[in-house]
C-alpha cells in the first residue's frame, strides 16, 4: 500500500484528498498546512509520496521541493496547486518534483496522475501550445527566479519590506534591490502595478 504525506493549508483540500485516497487503498501517514514542517515530517514518516501546495502563505514551496529531494529514501512529489501552471510548473520539475496537477481539474485527475507517478511516469501539463493574449506576460514571468517570485508573492500579501527580509534572512536594501528588479522584468511602473500585475497571475 503506498503510504502518503498532504501538505496543503486548506483543510476542506486535506479532507478532500484524503478521502480519495482512503477510497483508492492508500495510506495517508500524515498531512499538515506548514510547508516549513512538511520536510521535517517526511523524515520521520517516510512516505512514498508526498503531495504537495507549493502555494503555502509565507513558505518558499519549490525550497520544501529542494529539501524533501535530500532525504533518504526520497518520496516522489506531486504538485497540487492552485498557482499557475504557465509560471509554475517547469520550476517545479527543475526542483524535482514528479507531477504537477492544478487545482481546478477534477480529482480523477489527481487520481490519474498519482497512480502514474507511482508507476515512475512524471506527469506535467503541456505548455507548448498554449497561446492566449497574456502570452508577453508569461514571458516577463518567466524572466523571474525563484526568489524574485517568493519576494514578489510576499510583496502581493502585503508584507513591507522589512517583514520580507526578516522572513528570508535578507536585508532591506537587498529586497528593495530584487522590488527594482522584479518591476524591471516585468515592465511595470509602479508599485500598484506591480500588484495588479501579480493578481490577474494568482500570486
Amino acid at each position: 500500500m503506498t503510504t502518503v504525506l498532504i501538505v496543503d493549508d486548506h483543510p476542506a483540500i486535506r479532507l478532500a484528498v484524503r478521502m480519495l485516497l482512503d477510497r483508492e487503498r492508500y495510506s495517508v501517514v500524515g498531512e499538515t498546512g506548514d510547508g516549513a514542517v512538511a520536510a521535517q515530517m517526511a523524515r520521520e514518516l517516510k512516505p512514498e509520496v508526498v503531495i504537495l501546495d507549493i502555494g503555502l502563505p509565507g513558505v518558499d514551496g519549490l525550497g520544501v521541493i529542494k529539501r524533501l529531494r535530500l532525504l533518504e529514501p526520497c518520496p516522489r512529489i506531486l504538485v497540487l496547486t492552485g498557482q499557475p501552471a504557465e509560471l509554475f510548473s517547469r520550476r517545479c520539475l527543475d526542483a524535482g518534483a514528479s507531477a504537477f496537477v492544478h487545482k481546478d481539474e477534477d480529482l480523477d485527475a489527481l487520481l490519474f496522475v498519482l497512480k502514474a507517478m507511482v508507476k515512475g511516469y512524471s506527469t506535467f501539463p503541456d505548455l507548448s501550445a498554449q497561446r492566449s493574449p497574456l502570452m508577453s506576460e508569461e514571458q516577463r514571468l518567466a524572466k523571474l527566479s525563484d526568489q524574485e517570485i517568493m519576494v514578489l508573492r510576499l510583496l502581493t500579501s502585503g508584507q513591507s519590506n522589512n517583514s520580507i527580509a526578516a522572513r528570508m534572512n535578507l536585508s532591506a536594501k537587498t529586497i528593495s534591490t530584487y522590488k527594482t528588479r522584479i518591476m524591471e522584468k516585468l515592465e511595470v511602473g509602479s508599485l500598484v502595478e506591480l500588484l495588479e500585475f501579480s493578481r490577474r497571475h494568482s500570486l
